[in-house]
């Protein structure tokens, strides 16, 4: 009887130790998420195509599409959608959804650079 109960409040024990957890990875990564989107967008200079997140060129804003500041002059923002457009060229890019990204990258291009 006794051994009984000191198994079940030790498997409770163990499952609330696991929720908690479980709680606390959760809030952890939503945090994280929140933190990288306030980051993100914070850009100082053109950033390296490799060094973009994967998802940038899903983003509302033009600038952070193509990976640049909000001060980017006209020529940087033809210099990076140039870098952009040769790594997500549907004939030259590995990626599955590479028309996708390079038709955001051009619409992004188009809008920032409409006289």
């Amino acid at each position: 009887m006794l051994c009984q109960k000191l198994n079940e409040a030790k498997e409770l024990q163990e499952r609330l130790l696991r929720q908690s957890a479980n709680r606390a990875r959760h809030v952890s990564l939503n945090k994280r998420k929140f933190e990288s989107i306030g980051q993100a967008h914070a850009l100082s200079k053109p950033a390296d195509v490799n060094d973009l997140p994967k998802d940038h060129w899903k983003s509302l804003d033009l600038y952070y599409r193509l990976g640049l500041p909000k001060n980017a002059s006209e020529i940087e923002i033809k210099k990076q959608f140039r870098k952009l457009a040769l790594a997500y060229h549907p004939d030259k890019s590995s990626f599955d959804d590479s028309m996708t990204r390079f038709q955001a990258i051009k619409e992004a291009y188009e809008l920032l650079c409409k006289p």
